[in-house]
């Protein structure tokens, strides 16, 4: 065993230390791999959310995994000039006590300048509060208020 150590490049001093150094090491990665997985779990708002804004209006976001997003929204003007919802990209920073999402790269010439600054959390795997404003209407907030809207996942 201690040969083989040797050859990948692991000094060897003593037979038990050096195999309780492997084995801590092996535990604090596990340990590591398991928070990083659990905290992005925490952040993954893959899948369609809906939710009602303070005008009685349905926003519907679908995310998908290659950081896509379909934007639509049950209001006359919009669902006429997007039938099939306005496409854009999304990245999220996971940020405490609250994640920060923007959405860009719309796929319409009017929003092809626009930044969606939004900030959200996570409820629960089935719920997400978000709320933000286009950076052409100032900087992004910084904790929700009355106008946040609760989406629940759908799929």
């Amino acid at each position: 065993m201690s040969n083989i150590l040797s050859r990948s490049g692991i000094a060897i001093k003593q037979k038990g230390s050096t195999m309780k150094s492997i084995l801590s090491s092996g535990i604090l990665l596990l340990i590591c791999t398991t928070a990083v997985l659990a905290a992005s779990d925490q952040h993954n708002i893959n899948g369609t959310w809906v939710g009602t804004a303070p005008d009685g209006s349905i926003i519907k976001y679908t995310f998908t995994k290659d950081r896509g997003v379909i934007w639509k929204v049950s209001e006359k003007s919009f669902s006429k000039m997007f039938p099939n919802g306005l496409r854009g990209k999304y990245t999220i920073s996971v940020k405490k006590p609250i994640a920060t999402i923007d959405i860009s790269a719309f796929k319409h010439p009017v929003f092809k300048e626009i930044t969606f600054l939004g900030i959200f959390q996570l409820i629960d795997a089935k719920t997400m509060r978000l709320q933000g404003l286009p950076n052409t209407a100032g900087p992004r907030l910084t904790r929700f208020n009355n106008q946040a809207i609760l989406f629940k996942r759908v799929k």
